[in-house]
């Protein structure tokens, strides 16, 4: 909701994860922490909230135009993941890269980002086969 102009930062839009990420929301929590810290390969809480709350500030500072390919993949992770993600997709009807070096930089994994991009139309068939 920042980039639409509707706040200036996230933690003014109640309905977004703000509170629990950045450490502020203790009880009747909806992210299951444990898992997220799992994926992300942290061990402690305490780091991901630092470093969840360095990087909101610093994306805040230093605003920019949403990312094109948070909009355009189907999926963003790590190169293992996005594989498992593509079995389910025909070969001929996927594609999958790897994001460049600038916004690598950026995050916190250790390991390369991967997208997985598909037309509208398979996505929204392997959206509904997880269900």
């Amino acid at each position: 909701m920042v980039r639409a102009g509707v706040v200036s930062h996230p933690e003014e839009w109640h309905w977004s994860g703000y509170d629990e990420l950045s450490g502020r929301r203790q009880r009747y929590r909806l992210i299951d922490f444990e898992s997220l810290l799992n994926c992300v390969g942290m061990h402690e809480s305490s780091k991901f909230i630092d470093w969840y709350n360095n990087t909101m500030k610093d994306e805040l500072n230093n605003y920019h135009a949403r990312k094109e390919f948070w909009s355009s993949s189907l999926a963003v992770g790590s190169k293992e993941w996005i594989e498992g993600l593509a079995v389910y997709i025909p070969r001929n009807k996927r594609e999958l890269s790897k994001v460049n070096s600038e916004v690598e930089s950026k995050a916190m994994e250790a390991q390369s980002t991967y997208l997985l991009k598909t037309s509208k139309r398979n996505a929204v068939s392997f959206t509904r086969s997880l269900k």
